[in-house]
């Protein structure tokens, strides 16, 4: 009786630590899908913040040098009409002065 005791007791504690090392490994197992699934959040965040960064450096070198194309169209722009107002005044002071010319011209040739 007493062998069988034993035996019992030895199977009891055998099915309890069977029990335990299988609640065990199921939590193992929840805990590391769970750490498989956080890393891969934030892997995938990190990749995310990385392309979002790159894209706003990207962004600002393109607005960066449309602003200096600008800037150099303008002042193009800018000396363009200045010399375009120039040779205007030019032409009119030109043909002021022959106008006046004409009309002396005329003057003299009937007085």
């Amino acid at each position: 009786k007493l062998a069988q005791f034993e035996r019992a007791m030895h199977d009891g504690q055998r099915q309890a630590v069977e029990k335990l090392t299988t609640s065990f490994d199921g939590r193992l197992q929840a805990l590391q899908g769970d750490l498989a699934t956080r890393y891969a959040e934030e892997k995938e965040a990190a990749r995310s913040k990385h392309e979002h960064e790159m894209a706003l450096a990207n962004g600002q070198a393109e607005r960066e040098r449309l602003e200096a194309q600008f800037k150099a169209l303008q002042s193009g722009m800018t000396e363009s009409f200045a010399k375009l107002q120039d040779a205007h005044n030019q032409a009119s002071a030109r043909h002021l002065e022959e106008t006046r010319n004409g009309l002396n011209s005329l003057r003299e040739s009937g007085e």
